[in-house]
């Protein structure tokens, strides 16, 4: 999507440019990311959709500067944390993947199977 490309774009240049960004670093953007998820929760419960589709926004940017810290941190990056994210769901909800409908019941009990597997994989 345009849009996310632009706002990763955004954030790149911003690690480059910006100081405050720079002395920021990843725990604080950490907890950034951690108060911006609090507002998402204030607007939703406000039911205040206006102030919602921002604080997300403000998230994404969050979460996409924790990605780039780690990255600067030669840790892993937003591709790695995407990839990660699609298996995870891919395994933990595959009537999705293959166009089932399932009850709720089913699902949870899917969703817990395979975490328990993933779980005891690596533990």
């Amino acid at each position: 999507m345009k849009e996310f490309d632009e706002l990763i774009d955004y954030c790149e240049k911003s690690h480059k440019l910006d100081p405050w960004v720079k002395k920021t670093g990843m725990e604080g953007y950490c907890k950034e990311l951690n108060d911006e998820v609090q507002e998402v929760m204030q607007a939703f419960e406000h039911n205040d959709m206006e102030n919602l589709k921002e604080e997300l926004g403000d998230v994404f940017h969050d979460l996409i500067h924790v990605c780039l810290c780690a990255k600067k941190e030669e840790l892993f990056d937003i591709k790695d944390v995407l990839e990660l994210a699609v298996k995870k769901f891919n395994n933990r909800k595959p009537y999705i993947k293959e166009g089932k409908t399932v009850t709720i019941e089913e699902a949870r009990a899917i969703w817990k199977k395979v975490k328990a597997k993933e779980k005891e994989n690596n533990g």
